[in-house]
């Protein structure tokens, strides 16, 4: 999640928010620090991923200004630190445009989930820049800013989901985002009803009381027969544990209730920022760069574009930090294609790349590199976090029936297989011997 951001923390006081970076740095993060009074061109030319502001000053506050100014030209998020007393320093924070607000003092397990809305979003960035200066290469004009642009689209309303019994804790959230952004869902089963009829960014599982078990959990998300792309939140009055409890269950946030709404709104906007971002990332393109960017059949990147984003993800991280990928193989189809036609064939490929964009991260750049072989690209993943999306792809690819030509309803079949890439001339390698081993393994049925 956190392994290879670099934040830069500015201090308001030389060493005041020190216990702050020896809890980053314990947690995989490179964090320099920096005084506030140290200089506008030594904090810009600083090299970080986010920077996180103490306003606890007036040099503070300035730093904090100048940050939000790049931000909106393309710099990095920019998170304020504020006191709970100091009233016009948490407003202020709020004005100036900054990506999320952290309000002390809290306990450690607040501030990890604060990091990891901060660390999705920064991987959400790198990699749709990463993807867009690619993209630039496949078609003329002025593709490049076209693309970077998509993702700030305007999106349909209501774009927040609040399933849960009525509560003040509701009534908090819709006045913080404003009511047209909101729909409601009182059970479980009118949550995956309306799930199942329309996408939003945002869930948000709500609680009315302390101990109050949510209406929905990610897990219940599954059941609907293709995963939605929002992501899934807890709001309500919980404590340390039920925020533990909540992130192991697969909630990818939660706000403790009470607290302020612009705090919320602030909060909840970050989501919505980085779904619309992750909703880009999961578009494929158009125009020109679809041509030669896409492969026609299966709807995801073709073998040349995911070569090339190898190489570039390869040569852009630390030296021996490997590349997860997974490959995912669809079993004997060139046999199937003899067999049973090859628009069958077809109808698999398709399949497969639909149900593969929706299974894996936004962030993970998923390929098809020709006669049924796909790859996914795991920027920040471990090798035991792929092959448990290894498994999620098997299980969601046996659902999937092709019929043949005689009414016959023909089951999927997949292989898959992990590999950890350090060395950008290693992956066709890698790649070949992990479709290989794919190949010859035990026929595994999804």
């Amino acid at each position: 999640m956190r392994g290879g951001l670099r934040c830069c923390v500015i201090e308001a006081f030389t060493g005041s928010l020190a216990g702050l970076a020896d809890a980053l740095a314990g947690w995989g993060m490179a964090c320099q620090e920096l005084p506030a009074n140290a200089g506008e061109s030594r904090i810009a030319a600083a090299s970080a991923d986010a920077f996180l502001v103490d306003t606890g000053s007036h040099a503070g506050t300035q730093a904090l200004r100048r940050l939000t100014a790049l931000r909106h030209d393309g710099g990095p998020p920019v998170v304020a630190l504020c006191r709970n007393d100091a009233v016009t320093a948490i407003s202020q924070a709020l004005a100036s445009g900054c990506d999320d607000a952290i309000v002390f003092p809290l306990d450690e397990i607040e501030l990890e989930v604060r990091v990891r809305a901060l660390s999705a979003l920064v991987v959400a960035e790198r990699e749709r820049d990463r993807r867009t200066a690619l993209l630039a290469d496949y078609a003329p004009g002025d593709r490049r800013s076209r693309a970077r642009q998509r993702h700030e689209r305007t999106v349909e309303r209501p774009q927040v989901l609040l399933a849960g019994p009525p509560s003040d804790n509701q009534v908090r959230i819709a006045n913080g985002l404003g009511p047209s952004s909101v729909a409601y869902a009182d059970t479980l089963r009118s949550a995956q009803r309306i799930l199942a009829e329309r996408e939003f960014d945002l869930v948000v599982a709500t609680l009315p009381g302390a101990g109050v078990a949510p209406t929905l959990r990610p897990a219940d998300l599954d059941e609907l027969d293709m995963p939605p792309n929002a992501a899934i939140l807890l709001a309500g009055p919980v404590g340390e544990d039920a925020i533990r409890n909540a992130l192991e269950q697969g909630f990818q946030d939660v706000l403790p209730m009470p607290q302020a709404p612009e705090l919320i709104r602030l909060r909840l906007e970050l989501w919505l920022r980085l779904q619309r971002l992750r909703g880009w990332l999961r578009d494929p393109v158009d125009g020109v760069s679809a041509t030669l960017a896409l492969d026609s059949l299966s709807g995801l990147y073709n073998q040349g574009f995911v070569l090339d984003y190898l190489a570039t993800a390869l040569r852009g991280r630390p030296a021996g930090a490997p590349l997860v990928v997974l490959g995912v193989a669809i079993r004997d189809i060139a046999e199937l294609g003899q067999q049973h036609g090859h628009a069958l064939a077809n109808r698999l490929v398709a399949g497969t790349g639909r149900m593969l964009r929706y299974l894996v991260r936004a962030e993970d750049l998923a390929g098809h590199m020709g006669q049924g072989e796909f790859v996914v690209a795991m920027e920040g993943a471990s090798e035991a976090s792929a092959q448990a999306i290894a498994q999620r792809i098997r299980t969601a690819l046996a659902r999937i029936n092709v019929e043949t030509r005689g009414g016959r309803q023909l089951p999927i079949e997949v292989g898959t297989g992990v590999v950890a890439v350090t060395r950008a001339e290693d992956v066709e390698r890698l790649l070949a011997r992990t479709f290989r081993d794919i190949a010859g393994s035990r026929r595994q049925v999804a």
